[in-house]
């Protein structure tokens, strides 16, 4: 603010991927000294994305969430002319005004660096927006992406070879039930499973536009984005609830309790045991090296002596004998 700069774009310069990253790693950090495993939201960035790596690396239980803004668009438009356009980009992290961001982001996916893809879809019309017109700290935070996060992550996965249909189908639903501890009950299709079961159009195609969407404001980031994938219908719990046009029996939804452990403990145990601290402990307690005990190994190692020439000299009568 000090520098003149009051616009959007001094959300992003004052939170660059370098100040991401910085506090990706400290999470980490924390995390790994606390000996616990560690979940880590909204990567938006090729820096954050490698703290994930590294610790993954060298074993440690992490698991990163990138988002459908991430992978699906960019923050060139945070330096747009027009306030109204650039503010609408503000979201924390930030997202990159670099494009080959997301294609990265997409790759990390695909190799298993980031596991789940979600949408923290927090929207803001434009007169909202406007709070932080003389102050960029101002600016609601926050993007759509619930409606079109499944055909953006198909479009810019499947359709460009960088994830499998599988794939697809464990970064948006089934990875994400299990580390947060839902499976089997969620994330899979098998009897007595409660997944909520969508048939999928992978050739539909249209245009994201904010005049057809179904978000009640006033602009879309994904503004001219053209994608393919469609949820044609979407059964839950055996009940046809989307038919490709409209919501039917709404308001049918089940509170799920989340248990502790699972998938994310699944390897804890053995990790902590194996990297336990006190294994390292020095015994500096002085009880081994008291005036007693000395005279005792001295004693022990006196008798082994003793045992070893008696043993000598009944092999050399032996050989005697034989002469």
């Amino acid at each position: 603010m000090k520098m003149g700069i009051t616009g959007p774009e001094g959300h992003y310069l004052s939170r660059p991927p370098s100040v991401e990253a910085e506090a990706t790693h400290r999470v980490i950090t924390i995390a790994e000294h606390a000996n616990c495993p560690v979940y880590i939201v909204h990567l938006m960035s090729r820096e954050s994305s490698e703290e994930v790596m590294r610790a993954k690396n060298r074993g440690q239980i992490v698991f990163g969430e990138t988002l459908a803004a991430t992978v699906g668009t960019d923050g060139r438009k945070l330096f747009d002319k027009d306030w109204d356009v650039a503010a609408r980009y503000v979201m924390s992290p930030c997202l990159n005004p670099d494009p080959t961001v997301k294609v990265q982001i997409m790759k990390y996916l695909n190799s298993g660096v980031i596991d789940v893809v979600g949408t923290d879809n927090c929207t803001f019309c434009t007169d909202q927006k406007q709070l932080g017109r003389e102050n960029f700290g101002k600016i609601p935070n926050g993007v759509n992406g619930l409606e079109d996060r499944m055909a953006v992550v198909w479009t810019q996965g499947v359709r460009t070879g960088l994830l499998s249909e599988n794939q697809f189908v464990e970064v948006t639903s089934s990875k994400a039930a299990r580390i947060f501890n839902m499976y089997p009950d969620k994330g899979v299709i098998r009897q007595g499973a409660d997944a909520d079961v969508v048939v999928w159009d992978p050739n539909h195609k249209k245009t994201i536009s904010a005049k057809t969407h179904n978000h009640k404001v006033d602009f879309n980031v994904f503004e001219g984005m053209e994608v393919y994938g469609k949820a044609c219908y979407t059964f839950s719990r055996g009940n046809l609830v989307w038919d490709g046009k409209n919501f039917l029996n709404q308001g049918k939804g089940k509170y799920v309790q989340r248990k502790t452990g699972g998938y994310a403990y699944a390897r804890h145990k053995m990790y902590s045991e194996t990297n336990d601290p006190m294994k390292l402990k020095v015994d500096r307690s002085g009880k081994s090296h008291t005036p007693e005990s000395q005279e005792s190994e001295l004693l022990k190692v006196k008798d082994e002596l003793a045992s070893m020439r008696a043993e000598r000299d009944r092999l050399l009568e032996q050989v005697k004998g034989k002469k």
